[in-house]
Order: C-alpha cells, then sequence, then structure tokens
C-alpha cells in the first residue's frame, strides 16, 4: 500500500540534500523550469506572431512546401519538449530524492540545444530537415536519459512517465522518417498520434502533480483533509486516449471515431470528481481552479472532435487539444 499522501508531501523538499555544490550559478539557472518559463513565454508570443504573418502571407516560409504539418510539429514537440524538461528537471528530484537537480552550467547547455532546435526549425529550408531531427530529438534523448531512474526503478512507481517519453522518441523518429522519405506513413498520421502520446504523458504526469502540490497546500492553508488522485479515474482517461488514438489512425473515416472521442472527453473530465473531498471545499481555490482548468480544456478538445465527426456541418480543429499540454506543463510548478 502506498504512503499516505501528507507523508509523501513532506519529500518535496528531500532533492534539497542532493542539490549541486556549483559556485556561483544565477538565480534563472538555480532550477530547471525557470529558464523554461522565462524563454517559454516570449516564444510562444514571437512563434503566434510568426505564424500569423506566415498564414497571412506576409512573409515566406515554404517548410517544405507543407506549412500546416510543420505547425502541428512545432506546437507539439517544439513548445511541448520545452515543458516536458520543466517538469522533469523539477519534479524528479521530488518524486526520487536520491536524482540530482539539474542547474548551472548543465542546465544553460541544455536550453541552448533547445534554443538551437527551434532556430533550425524556423530555417528548416536553408539548414534542412536532419538538422532539425537531429537537434530536437538529441534534446528529447537527452530528457529521457535524465529520467532513466523512472524506468529502472525496481518499484515501477513512476515508470510509466518513462515509458511514454521513450514511445513519444520513437514517435519523433517515426515523424522525421517520413518527412525524409524513410517512411511512407503520411506526416499528419503521426502527429495524430503524436498529439495522444502527449496527451497521456499529461494525464500520468498531472497524477503524481496533485498529489503532491494540492496535498502541500492544503497544508498551507490549513486545510484539513487529505486528496488522492484515484488510479481509476486517470487510467479509464489513459484508456480512452490510447483507444481513440489508435482508431483515429487506422480507421480515421469511422463513424464510431465519434463516440470515442465524446467518451475520451467524459473520462477526462471524470478526473476532476477527485478534487470533491470527504469534509472540505477546495473548488473554490484559485490552484484547483487552474488544475481543473487543464481536464477540462482537454475534455472539450476531445469532445468538440467527436462532435465534429458525428456532424458533417461543421468542422472543427484541434487547437484545444494543443493548448492544454502547454498549459499543464507551465501551471505545475
Amino acid at each position: 500500500m502506498s504512503e499516505n499522501p501528507r507523508q509523501e508531501s513532506q519529500h518535496a523538499n528531500n532533492h534539497y540534500l542532493y542539490y549541486p555544490d556549483e559556485k556561483d550559478v544565477p538565480i534563472y539557472l538555480a532550477y530547471g523550469f525557470r529558464p523554461v518559463f522565462l524563454l517559454l513565454a516570449p516564444y510562444m508570443i514571437i512563434s503566434m506572431i510568426l505564424w500569423g504573418l506566415v498564414w497571412s502571407g506576409f512573409i515566406t516560409i515554404p517548410f517544405m512546401d507543407d506549412t500546416l504539418t510543420w505547425h502541428v510539429y512545432e506546437m507539439l514537440f517544439g513548445i511541448l519538449t520545452a515543458g516536458v524538461l520543466a517538469f522533469l528537471t523539477t519534479g524528479l528530484p521530488e518524486l526520487f530524492p536520491g536524482v540530482v537537480p539539474l542547474i548551472g552550467k548543465r542546465l544553460k547547455y541544455v536550453m541552448i540545444l533547445w534554443i538551437a532546435g527551434r532556430v533550425s526549425f524556423w530555417f528548416i529550408d536553408i539548414t534542412g530537415v536532419y538538422l532539425t531531427a537531429v537537434l530536437n530529438l538529441a534534446m528529447l534523448g537527452w530528457l529521457i536519459w535524465f529520467a532513466k531512474d523512472v524506468v529502472l526503478d525496481k518499484l515501477q512507481r513512476h515508470a510509466s512517465l518513462g515509458y511514454v517519453l521513450v514511445a513519444i522518441f520513437v514517435i519523433e523518429s517515426w515523424f522525421f522518417a517520413s518527412v525524409a522519405g524513410f517512411a511512407e506513413t503520411p506526416s499528419m498520421d503521426i502527429l495524430k498520434v503524436a498529439l495522444g502520446a502527449i496527451v497521456v504523458l499529461i494525464l500520468l504526469a498531472m497524477r503524481r502533480v496533485n498529489m503532491e502540490s494540492v496535498n502541500e497546500l492544503m497544508e498551507d492553508k490549513e486545510i484539513d483533509d487529505i486528496y488522492i488522485a484515484r488510479p481509476p479515474f486517470t487510467n479509464l482517461a489513459v484508456f480512452s486516449v490510447i483507444i481513440f488514438t489508435v482508431v483515429e489512425f487506422l480507421y480515421p473515416d469511422s463513424s464510431t471515431l465519434g463516440w470515442l472521442g465524446l467518451a475520451a472527453g467524459a473520462a477526462i473530465l471524470g478526473i476532476t470528481s477527485d478534487y470533491k473531498l470527504k469534509d472540505e471545499f477546495i473548488l473554490n481555490q484559485p490552484y484547483i481552479l487552474y488544475y481543473s482548468s487543464i481536464f477540462v480544456m482537454l475534455s472539450a478538445g476531445y469532445a468538440l472532435m467527436g462532435w465534429d465527426l458525428l456532424n458533417s456541418e461543421i468542422y472543427g480543429i484541434n487547437h484545444l487539444d494543443t493548448l492544454s499540454p502547454v498549459a499543464v506543463l507551465d501551471l505545475h510548478i
């Protein structure tokens, strides 16, 4: 049986015992999430402006004559990779106290690698797809190496996070193989699979984030109750998203896909019932509103896709589904 959530929340500061003994570390490189938050927000603003100029025709970037595919790629892998970096480098030392936090020069080099990946993306028509592939896959590969203790943990307490990361790495490699002509699968179909894998990663990460942060915040506010993120709710949501993703890839024209989208939306929304505690009311707390909005956005994304598939008179897009992963990885700290 797992530890009491209040006891688990005490582990959140154990990584300070293993804080690297590096001299003169700038405050913005003291923890993994800090440079990500400093760079990701302005990059997202700049990115939206650039994409607006591209789609309106004010600037011309061919993106290998497939602008839409590369737009989706950057939203999923370019921005999300930074969010995953923030989560892993900050959260793993809390989940596994023996993991040394990434700070200082090592953190700086990793952020330079992420920046180089973004530059290579915007200049892909000049630098070529291979450089973009190497830089972006190297970034994700380094994250998997940093998270290897999760997979190697004998108790397999959080191994699912590591396995999903490996799956995302394989999917991204598959995508670049398709773009380079080494795989016949349409690149957009691969990105749809990637979206499903990323949503699964978010759901698994949020369960752990909630268990740690909600109980700590309740303790700080002297709320005398215990929050428990129930595995069945998360497992059902993960299962529903996986089934939707598999059917979407294999049978994209099936009418069943619409109902599966509605089912996935309902399953994800069901996770919010965990916030209804036995003795205390916390649904009016700001941090609960932040966390629950992530599930609501994901749920709305899948439900609207399902509604779109069942209604021939409308045409939907997946932006609700691609924006909410960014939200979760920014708000979890």
